[in-house]
């Protein structure tokens, strides 16, 4: 931080890149808004917008754009973080045995980064949340990840956000998730829906 952004950028308050620098790397494969995080850190919007920059800049962090078919509003929209490491947000984090799912999501996109170019997180009309959107020519594959299916509260929540996204979307939709259970497809609502272990989706 020091040699890369403050030095480079000569920047004088280095207190606030400090401080947004672990909020940001803490709190991993969440959805914030800059205006948010203007209020949070009592500074101006052009500074967190200009500090988000460097921070990605020197390879921190990387922002996740909401997907919508207007860029305009891809870009205004509350974007997603994620540390270029899971080990580097662990170590400023506390409580980490409760970061499981944040941490395996955040794997997850450094995953998908390294595959495709178009990757976004999608919201659907009622608000339901997908992790992941990949753009393709021909479909949109759309991604959950979650540690467990066990529960069946949990279950039926991630399954039924590909049922709305599938009824909004302009083109088919691929199903996947990525979880820590046994690998298994299943059909709701006429979707196949393909679970995998997150292990053997990595190896691939």
């Amino acid at each position: 931080m020091l040699r890369d952004i403050v030095s480079r950028h000569k920047l004088n308050n280095f207190t606030v890149l400090q401080e947004l620098s672990l909020f940001l790397l803490s709190n991993n494969a969440t959805l914030n808004a800059y205006n948010k995080l203007k209020n949070t850190f009592n500074v101006s919007f052009e500074m967190i917008r200009e500090y988000v920059e460097f921070l990605q800049g020197a390879y921190l962090i990387f922002t996740l754009n909401k997907f919508d078919y207007s860029y305009k509003k891809q870009v205004v929209n509350p974007k997603k973080f994620y540390a270029v490491d899971t080990g580097l947000s662990n170590n400023v984090s506390f409580n980490v045995s409760a970061k499981i799912a944040q941490n395996l999501e955040n794997i997850v996109f450094l995953e998908l980064k390294r595959r495709h170019e178009n990757v976004f997180y999608y919201k659907t009309a009622n608000n339901l949340e997908v992790d992941f959107l990949v753009e393709r020519d021909d479909c949109y594959e759309l991604i959950q990840v979650c540690a467990t299916l066990q529960d069946s509260a949990t279950r039926q929540r991630e399954l039924r956000v590909f049922t709305v996204a599938a009824a909004e979307l302009h083109k088919p939709i691929k199903p996947l998730i990525l979880t820590l259970d046994e690998s298994e497809t299943l059909v709701q609502d006429g979707l196949s829906i393909d679970i995998r272990h997150v292990l053997e989706w990595l190896c691939l």
